[in-house]
């Protein structure tokens, strides 16, 4: 019996909206399974947060933090300058603290990626000498390859000024 003002659907009437019924279901779990396409995108929720840890990058660990919260928000132009400061002072004035940076890279290879390539044309002459001369004098033996790539980097970018 059926139920009072439930219609009933017959014929091909009902194969439509059986068919109907189905592929709403299989898109509503597609998207429901893959937020892969809404994880990869940067809203502007993610830019402001992005842009507010800025100014923390103070060690290698937090600009490792900061990465695998907000790499997805690095093609926003502010936000990749700040990436870029960021990592450049630290190997300007925080050479002792390289090793974590390395330790870092050996455990995420593509965080180190992320690094070499933030060293990029912003920053000045001296400060690139300044990050060379370290790289090559005071490089930790186990960060052999790193300081290379760093060197090799810095040495792909041509001079500074315009």
């Amino acid at each position: 019996m059926r139920s009072p003002g439930r219609m009933a659907v017959t014929g091909p009437l009902n194969f439509i909206v059986r068919l109907l019924m189905r592929f709403i279901a299989y898109v509503c779990a597609a998207i429901l399974l893959d937020g892969s396409a809404s994880a990869a995108e940067c809203t502007r929720l993610d830019a402001n947060a992005a842009e507010a840890v800025l100014k923390y990058l103070d060690s290698w660990k937090n600009v490792h933090l900061a990465y695998m919260e907000f790499q997805r928000c690095d093609v926003n132009l502010g936000i990749s300058e700040g990436f870029s400061n960021a990592i450049a002072e630290l190997l300007e004035d925080d050479w002792l603290h390289f090793a974590d940076l390395a330790r870092l890279v050996r455990s995420d290879a593509a965080f180190g990626e992320f690094v070499l390539r933030h060293v990029d044309e912003t920053i000045e002459d001296d400060d690139r000498r300044s990050i060379t001369a370290s790289a090559k004098n005071h490089c930790p033996l186990d960060a052999a390859s790193l300081c290379a790539k760093l060197n090799t980097r810095i040495s792909s970018l041509g001079p500074w000024h315009s």
